[in-house]
């Protein structure tokens, strides 16, 4: 297990993993892809706007998309395991009970010692 730096002021800001659901139940539709994706930047805007630094896979997931790649569901749980282990804390902004992948990301967190914070309406 790597070893963390420990930020010397609290003032610094932390590094904000998003679990938000990329598709949401039966539907991976385009347009619901899309439509989840958007909801994912309004979530990162929020982070950035509060001065954190956002750890995320939507770059990822863009050059994905552009390149036409087809990564299996298991290349995406080990890349968002990766990058949790990097944060200081998960925001939660997507109902686990409607997403597997964030139920999996949040006991991931839990279990490596990362805060987990709830935003979902």
């Amino acid at each position: 297990m790597s070893k963390r730096i420990q930020r010397k002021s609290k003032s610094q800001p932390k590094l904000i993993y998003i679990a938000h659901t990329l598709t949401q139940g039966d539907s991976n539709s385009k347009d619901n892809r899309n439509n989840n994706l958007e909801d994912y930047y309004k979530c990162a805007t929020e982070v950035l706007k509060q001065g954190h630094i956002l750890i995320s896979w939507s770059h990822h997931a863009e050059i994905e998309k552009r390149e036409l790649l087809n990564r299996p569901y298991n290349f995406w749980i080990g890349l968002c395991k990766q990058l949790i282990l990097k944060a200081d804390e998960l925001w939660v902004y997507t109902d686990p009970t409607l997403s597997e992948g964030v139920r999996i990301e949040i006991d991931f967190a839990m279990d490596n010692g990362i805060t987990v914070v709830a935003k979902w309406n």
